[in-house]
């Protein structure tokens, strides 16, 4: 990788609190390994995922030929994400 944001990686890692759980959406950008958008919330919903990836689009980290990777949990296969990646 020469140059950073063209790719980025995403994961949902959840952490415990003293109320539940918290569930930390990231995305990386590997040339960098910076944390270059997160979410937070107490769901897994495809929201938090989207709001990590907009966090990363809004603060200028995403080129527009960027590869993203991610697992194959629902979050990152739903048309929703793949939307919030087009954009």
């Amino acid at each position: 990788m020469t140059s950073p944001h063209l790719r980025l990686v995403g994961n949902i890692t959840c952490l415990p609190d003293f109320e539940g759980w918290l569930y930390l959406a990231t995305v990386i950008d590997l040339h960098t390994r910076e944390i270059v958008g997160h979410a937070m919330a107490e769901h897994m919903r495809t929201d938090l995922v989207c709001h990590a990836i907009d966090l990363a689009a809004a603060r200028g980290f995403i080129d527009d030929d960027a590869v993203f990777h991610s697992g194959r949990g629902v979050q990152y296969t739903s048309g929703q994400f793949r939307a919030a990646l087009a954009e």
